[in-house]
């Protein structure tokens, strides 16, 4: 007996040399960082890197909605309840590293007969049997399976925290982008009814310039063109105000109701109340890696090593330590008169090791390790497909957002310069140094300046909104309107 456990022991290791020497994944930054990360890594006793701002927040109304809609969202639900389902496997993979205790009782009644030798008779009794056992199973994890399999648990329970964290981050901040949206539409369309009916009222007075002769069929035919262009202009617009709201009833499950409010704070003014002066002008290295899909990523790079590990010591043998109390009742009824009302009890108590190990499987688990192995090379290449991405995301949201700051600083001066001429206009216009016409031009002028202005503050908004995504800056919960910025501390030097 013992020469043949040795044999097991020894048949199970050798297959696992096969797939044990294989070295395993690590969270390695790609090669487009590697000078980066070294210097990094070479600074990291005086590095001063400050932490990531705290994440842009619009004004109280649009704040309220985007907490209704983090509250509400069917996305959120989901990805939760994933998460409370690998908690219970985690909390599963823990108990199983536990000792294991079994209860069994029962009863039942046995008719037993039986006949003589010599074929005289036979003799039948009854026994009323009952039976009680106590085991105890505890599986020592000699080679680390259950404890990998605990750490592929946790792994996998952080990768899916991570992802709900983040998909917290898209929710609330395509709300805020829908608010943008919402409200530039409605600001954007005033202006554009203005205008329209700026160039209606030039029109006329052009019009009674033809009739003078002042004015040519060309010049009309112009103007013309340039009213009908604008009419086609409003269309758009139109739609977005009326789109805006189903979009932000599809992201939180908000009633329609609740973007009625947004749109009676749409001014002119105040399209978009947030000041991108905080945010950073450059993306420290550290910085990538915090972000929440990159955490996701080494997360689950994490499971799948702990996997392998896992599947690596499935092949060689388990022991498992076993101990058990069994008592057992019988009473006999019946049958002759020397054994009726005979009682009897037995009890049974046993401690062991046990060991399993299986010889020949045809290289099954040896496929399933390699298989894991695999798994794990890929969970190891998406991390640096996702630091690339987060590069490229955050360092393109900075450029289209120090372009555009640039190009709404201009179109705002434009337009105070062109309302402060059209101001002028009105003043002469009262004071008969200028015609109507004039002063209507100017006007024109100063609503077509807004225009562009306003179109150049949303878009500078969502980029502002864009760099806040890119930098995963955590969002509150549910309730909290507090503006703290992110909990994660930069980990990559």
């Amino acid at each position: 007996m013992n020469k043949t456990l040795i044999a097991a022991a020894v048949a199970a290791v050798t297959l696992a040399t096969g797939c044990s020497t294989l070295p395993l994944p690590q969270a390695e930054m790609p090669q487009a960082f590697a000078a980066a990360h070294a210097a990094n890594a070479s600074n990291a006793a005086t590095d001063t890197t400050l932490p990531p701002p705290a994440a842009l927040r619009l004004d109280p109304t649009a704040e309220a909605l985007v907490q209704r809609a983090l509250a509400g969202s069917p996305d959120l639900e989901r990805i939760g309840a994933r998460l409370r389902e690998l908690e219970a496997f985690g909390d599963a993979a823990d108990a199983s590293r536990l000792p294991r205790v079994d209860v069994q009782a029962g009863g039942s009644r046995v008719k037993e007969e039986a006949r003589r030798s010599d074929g005289e008779g036979r003799s039948s009794a009854r026994l009323d049997r009952r039976e009680a056992g106590l085991g105890f199973r505890w599986e020592l994890d000699l080679f680390g399976r259950l404890a990998a399999d605990r750490r592929a648990a946790a792994a996998e329970r952080s990768a899916t925290a991570a992802d709900l964290a983040a998909a917290r981050v898209l929710l609330a901040n395509g709300v805020r982008a829908e608010v943008v949206r919402l409200r530039s539409a409605q600001v954007e369309l005033r202006l554009a009814e203005a205008l329209l009916a700026t160039l209606r009222e030039t029109a006329v007075l052009e019009a009674g310039l033809r009739a003078a002769g002042l004015r040519s069929d060309v010049d009309l035919a112009q103007l013309n063109s340039v009213i009908a262009a604008q009419e086609a202009e409003l269309v758009p617009l139109r739609l977005e105000a009326d789109a805006a709201p189903l979009r932000l009833r599809t992201l939180g499950d908000l009633p329609l109701a609740d973007s009625k409010p947004l749109q009676a704070e749409a001014t002119s003014t105040a399209v978009c109340r947030i000041d991108a002066a905080a945010l950073p002008r450059e993306v420290p290295l550290p910085w990538l890696r915090q972000r929440l899909d990159v955490a996701a990523a080494e997360a689950r790079l994490r499971a799948g090593v702990a996997g392998t590990e896992s599947a690596r010591a499935a092949i060689l043998p388990s022991f498992t330590l076993v101990a058990g109390d069994s008592r057992r009742r019988d009473r006999t009824r019946g049958g002759s008169s020397e054994l009726a009302g005979l009682l009897t009890r037995s009890t049974e108590q046993f401690i062991g090791l046990n060991l399993a190990a299986t010889l020949f499987d045809a290289g099954q688990r040896a496929a399933e390790a390699r298989a894991a192995q695999a798994r794990a090379g890929g969970a190891a290449a998406e991390f640096k497909r996702s630091v690339l991405q987060a590069a490229e995301e955050t360092e393109g949201a900075l450029a289209r957002l120090g372009v555009l700051e640039e190009a709404s600083a201009a179109s705002q001066r434009a337009r105070e310069q062109a309302e402060r001429s059209a101001e002028l206009g009105r003043q002469r216009l009262a004071s008969g140094i200028d015609s109507r016409l004039a002063a209507a031009q100017l006007q024109r002028e100063a609503l077509q300046r807004s225009l562009q202005a306003t179109a150049f503050e949303r878009d500078r908004c969502l980029a502002a909104l864009d760099l806040n995504r890119a930098l995963a800056l955590m969002e509150a919960p549910a309730g909290d309107m507090s503006t703290a910025g992110p909990a994660i501390k930069p980990t990559l030097r």
